[in-house]
């Protein structure tokens, strides 16, 4: 489906000047649009324009429009951290350099987390508008095919309008493919016109698409009418929670975006969460119905966690589709510009914090910090979550065919400060055990059946006067028992009846980050909660010391790959929890501001005379 292809900007209509470059098409609209698979190959260029978490290039985005960089969006988040001086991530984010001039270059190289007003994003909308413009003139497809691809069109327009809206708010709504000589004169929509606007298009696609496809093993990837209510509940539960769905807005009245109301409701409006309740009611009942959809199940929960995340099952409601090769390429290990995205990760460019650690309860279902749930800071990783083992690397997991020695002095963890590992951990979710020297279809998980079920109680409980309801338990309940931990109450540590709402929403906040991380959801959650305690937190690292009686063992490391069990292993080991060694990570804990929760248009962008107005706090001339 990722074809590079190349359209005439003289003879195919396209946006104007500011939507950066054309497609690459080698055709022009006479040749796409007089066959029927060439038509297909102009819609499958869109689709290879969607959004994928993963970087695969050491300073460029390609696509993946979440990575930053070497890095993953998880990484400027309380999950994850960068621990290579390369990239964006540390050269602007974290010194605090990246505002709206730096976010001035074009398409790949764009610096922003999200990229959304790069080459890629653009050249979505409009190759999925000349798509929407030609597709009745090809000759040699039934109307049926036509309006179900017309239905996939607009669902990729729908797709890249819900990603700008939850890192803009407001949206420059562009509904047609433009020719270059056209000057039109567009403007931000408020936020209730995008989200109205943004599910109108999702409301008139979701006529025409099937709710399963036919054949899943060839087409998945391609919308479904599943994947539409999915990604109606992923702008509902950006656009209900309390950052723009509120009686005060986040920033001063003042700023020119706050007073149009394109960064907030202008007003809380409860018929939001109403809105967010019943679409994911609707998925879910639809869901329960079907014979395809559903939670991977098998009995063994860190397989199932595994599986469920890597976009290939029933699980995942809407992916997206990608090649990639994992590990080093024939160019050589030394060629990191040839080397593909899981080279980078194997190589430790994404250290988990110990912060992500620590929100992984016990498998009991309790959190590590209360006093009753049997956690052993000495014993740190004993029955645990089984989640834990399929996301983060320990002291101990299994790590390229052996243990993973991430003791300080170890193969992994040489030095405190080490690269690969500065932080105490590694990477498990999407690298696994060793995935290197492979070729193949990857599929990003945009929603998975656990974000619907989150978001329903979520919204149950944002609705409710007092008592939370017990579907919002159950709901969140269902995840947790499918890798067989204890109820989310437990985490809590008080009868159902006794938890606020407050209580339920933090606990719910912490599930969405250990069964969603590393998967482009925490920065949403914190910005759409207003977590500014948790973007100015503390960050920690786990240091593994060897005990006297392991340091008097000849040759450690053959004594604890041949003869240690994991369940075992501890009690060769002293365990620290230390504050990061790479000083102060982000420069907005010292200088924070609530800007933060939405990033910047590009300066160049507003210079010119389309109708963008910046988001508050970024202007240029404000000091800020």
């Amino acid at each position: 489906m990722v074809l590079v292809m190349a359209i005439s900007c003289d003879e195919i209509e396209l946006g104007n000047e500011f939507l950066a470059k054309p497609p690459a098409l080698d055709y022009t609209r006479d040749s796409v649009f007089t066959s029927s698979q060439r038509a297909k190959e102009a819609l499958w260029y869109a689709y290879s324009t969607l959004p994928q978490g993963i970087s695969d290039l050491w300073n460029q985005i390609e696509g993946s429009r979440g990575g930053v960089g070497v890095s993953l969006q998880a990484s400027v988040t309380d999950l994850t951290a960068n621990g290579n001086p390369h990239g964006y991530v540390n050269n602007l984010w974290a010194n605090g350099t990246y505002n709206a001039e730096s976010a001035n270059a074009d398409g790949d190289n764009q610096p922003s987390i999200y990229d959304f007003y790069g080459e890629l994003g653009w050249n979505g909308i409009r190759a999925s508008n000349i798509f929407l413009n030609n597709i009745d003139k090809v000759p040699d497809m039934t109307q049926e095919e036509k309006e179900l691809l017309k239905a996939e069109a607009r669902m990729i327009i729908a797709t890249h309008y819900t990603e700008m809206f939850r890192a803009y708010g407001g949206v420059l709504w562009v509904d047609q493919a433009y020719k270059a000589t056209d000057k039109p004169q567009l403007q931000r929509l408020t936020v209730l016109q995008s989200i109205d606007s943004i599910t109108s298009i999702i409301d008139e696609a979701m006529v025409e698409l099937p709710f399963e496809l036919d054949n899943p093993d060839v087409w998945m990837g391609r919308f479904t009418s599943a994947g539409a209510l999915a990604l109606k509940v992923k702008l509902l539960e950006f656009a209900a929670a309390p950052l723009l769905n509120n009686d005060e807005p986040y920033m001063p009245e003042s700023y020119e975006a706050v007073a149009q109301n394109l960064v907030w409701t202008g007003g809380y409006q409860r018929e939001l969460w109403e809105q967010l309740r019943d679409v994911s009611k609707e998925l879910i009942d639809k869901i329960e119905a079907s014979s395809y959809y559903g939670l991977v199940d098998t009995g063994d929960p860190e397989e199932d966690y595994e599986e469920g995340y890597w976009g290939r099952t029933g699980e995942t409601l809407l992916s997206f589709r990608k090649i990639y090769d994992f590990g080093w390429s024939t160019a050589g290990p030394n060629n990191w510009r040839a080397n593909r995205v899981i080279g980078v990760f194997w190589t430790g460019f994404r250290n988990p914090q110990h912060n992500y650690v620590m929100k992984f309860p016990m498998q009991n279902g309790m959190s590590i910090e209360n006093p009753e749930s049997g956690y052993d800071p000495q014993r740190p990783y004993y029955n645990r979550d089984p989640r834990l083992y399929r996301s983060i690397k320990v002291n101990g997991s299994k790590h390229m065919g052996r243990k993973a020695e991430l003791w300080i002095g170890g193969r992994d963890r040489p030095q405190k400060n080490f690269n690969r590992a500065f932080t105490g951990y590694m990477l498990y979710k999407w690298v696994g055990v060793d995935r290197r020297g492979t070729r193949e279809i990857y599929h990003w998980p945009y929603v998975r059946i656990p974000e619907v079920y989150f978001a329903y109680a979520e919204a149950l409980a944002q609705l409710s006067n007092g008592t939370i309801p017990s579907e919002a338990f159950e709901y969140v309940n269902k995840v947790r028992e499918r890798v067989e931990v204890g109820p989310i109450e437990d985490f809590i540590g008080k009868p159902k009846e006794q938890i606020t709402k407050e209580e339920f929403i933090d606990a719910l906040l912490n599930e969405r980050a250990v069964e969603l991380g590393v998967e482009n959801i925490r920065w949403y959650d914190m910005a759409r909660y207003k977590l500014e305690d948790i973007f100015k937190a503390e960050l920690y690292t786990m240091n593994a010391y060897l005990t006297e009686e392991a340091e008097q063992i000849d040759n450690f490391s053959a004594f604890y790959q041949d003869e240690i069990d994991f369940s075992e292993h501890d009690q060769y080991f002293r365990y620290e929890v230390d504050k990061t060694e790479r000083g102060d990570m982000w420069s907005w804990r010292q200088n924070w501001s609530p800007k933060w929760y939405l990033v910047p248009f590009p300066y160049n962008e507003i210079q010119k005379d389309y109708g963008i107005v910046q988001n508050p706090g970024w202007e240029i001339n404000t000091g800020e």
